[in-house]
């Protein structure tokens, strides 16, 4: 069964539309989150799909899909690309993004396969565009059409509107843009609930999405203030001893200390509440698998056959390398030697964010 093309980031508000002078004569949008200096909010990819060109001066990366999808506008699958502007350098270099005819970048469904940023001088977003069809490969993506230059998508059947070629997730929330002058008015179909709804109207829903994985944080030696985003205002306090669920480990950190931060799920006074906390093995132990998170090397690491500092060396990681994660295992608050990763490879690593640290978000 073919899947159907989804639109997923937490929060959405579409601050540039085809009035943009850089988008001009394309189907391009701009889409960004809840606009805070702290969190850059992840477009997950809406279909399982591989990167078939990347452009550097603005960290264009463009997609295409491994099999024919489903979308709103069509009765039948058909293939589709799509393409994601203004990461920054960062999350670019998290997310490992290659091109390549024989080992192109894979993102599954749901994965966070791009981030809002600021590269090229603009302010926090995702420019986006989707084309109908595979990538045409060779293709210059700048056009002049004696106005401004743009860029815009080059596939087999064209360029088309975001709402004709995805489906909404039905845990989106959509939001009014701060300009005036865009058009709100796109019209959304809901993936699940088969619902329509315009983009200016604000739905008030839970706008996270409960990991399919079994992620968890353990608060082992410390009780842990639950933040409305990652250096933000208090919004509850989890006791020690209390478990949490990991919706997404961020790659963000405060200046001059080794915590991280992570989206998660507290039950605080058996009220569900979303928040951000930091992590930390000494005193937060993450517990149980996930089905698409990475950590990438901060300081070179050892990789062995068996989770015991006396096993075989397999390989050193280097600073830089990212590696799949497949289970977090005997980690243990308060020691750092005591942390373990099982890496879908079979293989184990010692696991402290002094040296690495996680990233990426559980599937849809």
């Amino acid at each position: 069964m073919s899947q159907k093309s989804i639109l997923y980031m937490a929060e959405i508000r579409i601050s540039g539309d085809e009035e943009s002078e850089s988008h001009y004569n394309s189907c391009c949008i701009d889409l960004c989150g809840s606009g805070n200096d702290w969190v850059l909010m992840g477009l997950s990819a809406p279909f399982d799909c591989k990167v078939v060109k990347i452009l550097r001066d603005n960290n264009s990366v463009y997609f295409e899909s491994l099999e024919p999808v489903l979308i709103p506008s069509k009765t039948s699958a058909r293939y589709m690309s799509f393409r994601c502007a203004h990461m920054n350098d960062r999350e670019y270099n998290l997310l490992n993004m290659r091109e390549s005819v024989s080992n192109p970048r894979i993102f599954k469904q749901g994965e966070m396969c791009y981030y809002e940023g600021t590269k090229s001088n603009v302010t926090p977003h995702i420019q986006i565009e989707f084309g109908e069809g595979k990538y045409i490969q060779g293709e210059n993506p700048w056009k002049s059409a004696g106005k401004d230059d743009y860029i815009t998508i080059n596939t087999t059947n064209g360029k088309i509107w975001i709402e004709n070629a995805s489906y909404l997730h039905d845990k989106v929330t959509l939001g009014i843009s701060d300009n005036n002058e865009i058009d709100n008015n796109r019209l959304f179909i809901y993936a699940v609930a088969g619902t329509s709804i315009s983009a200016n109207q604000y739905i008030n829903q839970n706008m996270y999405v409960v990991p399919t994985a079994n992620c968890t944080m353990h608060l082992t030696s410390a009780n842990c203030i639950l933040r409305d985003k990652p250096g933000g205002t208090s919004i509850a306090n989890i006791p020690q001893g209390s478990t949490v669920k990991i919706i997404e480990f961020l790659p963000y950190t405060l200046s001059g200390t080794n915590y991280r931060y992570s989206r998660t799920v507290a039950y605080v006074q058996n009220v569900s509440i979303v928040g951000y906390m930091q992590y930390d093995p000494e005193a937060y132990a993450p517990r149980g698998t996930a089905s698409i998170l990475s950590v990438k090397v901060t300081v070179a690491s050892r990789i062995r056959t068996e989770p015991n500092r006396a096993a075989q060396t397999v390989r050193i990681a280097t600073i830089g390398e990212i590696e799949d994660i497949a289970e977090f295992i005997n980690v243990t608050a308060g020691n750092h030697n005591d942390g373990w990763i099982k890496l879908r490879s079979g293989n184990y690593m010692q696991y402290d964010t002094d040296c690495m640290y996680p990233f990426g978000l559980t599937t849809f």
